[in-house]
């Protein structure tokens, strides 16, 4: 994970911060994450292909962020197929109004078609990050719970407050 979290390559929707030693990286990593799942590669030996986390939760809303591994962005994405399942959980679990995902402008094109169909863009915070060698403009989007309910991306499990307490 550690590789995978500090390669820029890989970064889908997240912002990462300078580059820290293994050992800090380790104990830090999941401070303020509400839920988190690794995303495999059904197709071959479960072999896996990504990480998917929420993070920031507050008042309903909170922010996803999406790291995957660069041989398997392509045509087909099987990683966004773990995103949905990933947001199908996180609505049906929490009382969720609102999904936040950000990305720096070089990684957007992986996902931008996606989006456009379930969500909102939000906006853009200009020359928010360093990438390579230059700053690099942050895009912001947002999901809301009947928008992702009423996608065809979406399984359909709704929440249930019942279970919120036993979910987090």
């Amino acid at each position: 994970m550690y590789l995978l979290h500090h390669d820029g390559q890989n970064l889908w929707t997240v912002r990462v911060p300078t580059v820290e030693p293994l050992k800090q990286f380790a104990a830090t990593f999941q401070q303020g994450i509400l839920r988190d799942f690794a995303v495999l590669d059904g197709a071959n030996g479960d072999r896996p292909i990504g990480y998917v986390w929420a993070y920031r939760y507050d008042q309903g809303t909170c922010y996803i962020g999406m790291i995957v591994r660069p041989d398997v962005i392509g045509p087909y994405a099987w990683y966004l197929e773990g995103l949905a399942l990933f947001l199908d959980f996180l609505f049906a679990n929490w009382p969720l109004r609102k999904v936040w995902l950000e990305a720096l402008e070089h990684s957007a094109d992986q996902f931008r078609h996606g989006l456009e169909r379930v969500g909102h863009y939000e906006g853009r915070l200009s020359e928010v990050a360093w990438y390579g060698d230059r700053y690099e403009d942050l895009l912001v989007w947002s999901i809301g719970r009947q928008e992702w309910q009423d996608s065809p991306l979406s399984a359909g499990r709704t929440f249930d407050p019942r279970r919120a307490d036993a979910a987090g």
